[in-house]
């Protein structure tokens, strides 16, 4: 029996990504569309890492103008710990991180803002570290863009206030 459900999970597996593979993928693919890589680090246990994908498939009309997504998983990618400690200016930054790359792989910007590493960017200066980064490496995204990315994320910075209170008041 332990031999059929070693065999049934080795048949089921996903497929092991290679980090290398799909950053020179979104390199060639920012080259031939004019864009820049937005490059997500996380790890398939991070809370934060999860809201952020949610927030950028969200608004992947936004940043498809501009970024090829590309997230790199450090525990189940290969080469995903080497790509990011090539870009990481520390190792103890956690996740999620974020830094953007021209299409030639040279990083522009990255998410340790002037209060640390913005992660997932729900405090406002957070918000306005990232809206930076878009900023300053934007060609198509526009100012009403960036304008409906700030009200999403202060929206759910007001969200997770009023249940944060709550929260507070009912201890």
């Amino acid at each position: 029996m332990p031999a059929k459900v070693a065999d049934f999970l080795k048949k089921w597996r996903p497929e092991v990504q290679n980090a290398e593979t799909l950053l020179s993928a979104s390199l060639a693919q920012a080259k031939a569309e004019d864009k820049k890589v937005l490059i997500q680090v996380g790890t398939p246990y991070c809370g934060w890492c999860r809201v952020l994908s949610r927030f950028v498939d969200a608004n992947k009309e936004i940043f498809a103008k501009d970024y090829v997504h590309l997230k790199i998983d450090t525990q189940r990618m290969l080469h995903g710990k080497e790509i990011t400690e090539r870009y990481r200016p520390s190792d103890k930054l956690g996740v999620p991180w974020m830094v953007i790359l021209d299409d030639t792989g040279k990083s522009l910007i990255n998410s340790l803002g002037p209060q640390g590493n913005t992660g997932y960017p729900s405090e406002p200066s957070e918000i306005d570290h990232f809206l930076t980064m878009l900023t300053t490496t934007r060609n198509k995204i526009t100012n009403s863009d960036l304008f409906v990315l700030r009200e999403r994320l202060s929206a759910a910075h007001e969200v997770r206030m009023r249940e944060s209170n709550k929260a507070a008041a009912a201890n």
